[in-house]
């Protein structure tokens, strides 16, 4: 069984021709618990997130902040949280920009890294979108094609020093960090079906000292 309950703040504002908020602030609290053979794993997480316009018209940059807390026997599986992907599917129903929630970590697999507490700041930065005028056809034309950039720093377990797993000691505060960017593309089909395209690609940097990277490619309709 699930149960979850959460609240939300906000105050953003978009100028003319903006396709998403420029500035403004917005703040979330969520709250989970998982009840599992009879035991339960509550788990809580907050964000916090400011964004600035920019000189550049419809260009903005924002700071987003992170941080939960897992409740439970953190050597089960439900007293974690998890990270990783971009986690857009390939095709998909949500919204495209999901490189911010809490639990992405482009780079990283989906669900590679978990931890028992967190914290995490995402920086990203908007470019002014592409406005497309007279390219297409009436059954298949674009409307708009926009780019973000962000990076992020992760850490997990920042209270513990080390966790001992199986006689084994591992470190349990670790620190990630990635950088990446995305583009998106809004086409129509048939004068009605709103689609959107978007293309990824991430770099991680691990604790161990080595690095990876991630593409994405994402249809996003309706």
């Amino acid at each position: 069984q699930t149960a979850s309950a959460y609240w939300q703040a906000e105050k953003t504002y978009k100028s003319l021709g903006a396709i998403m908020p420029e500035q403004g602030w917005t703040f979330s609290a969520n709250a989970y618990a998982y009840m599992a053979n009879k035991r339960l794993f509550p788990l809580i997480d907050i964000e916090a997130s400011h964004g600035w316009l920019l000189p550049w018209r419809n260009s903005s940059v924002w700071v987003r902040g992170y941080a939960g807390q897992s409740l439970g026997d953190q050597h089960t599986a439900f007293g974690n949280s998890y990270f990783g992907g971009f986690r857009n599917n390939y095709i998909d129903n949500q919204r495209t920009h999901r490189y911010r929630d809490a639990s992405a970590m482009p780079g990283a697999e989906i669900d590679e890294i978990s931890a028992h507490n967190y914290g995490k700041c995402l920086v990203e930065l908007n470019l002014r979108p592409y406005h497309f005028n007279n390219v297409g056809s009436m059954n298949f034309y674009p409307t708009t094609a926009y780019a973000s950039a962000f990076t992020s720093v992760l850490v997990t377990n920042p209270y513990h020093l080390q966790l001992y797993d199986h006689g084994e000691g591992i470190p349990s505060c670790s620190t990630y960090t990635n950088v990446g960017a995305q583009l998106n593309c809004e086409l129509v089909l048939f004068k009605y079906l709103k689609t959107t395209w978007s293309v990824g690609y991430a770099r991680i940097f691990m604790p161990d000292k080595t690095n990876k990277g991630q593409w994405m490619c994402s249809l996003k309709l309706l």
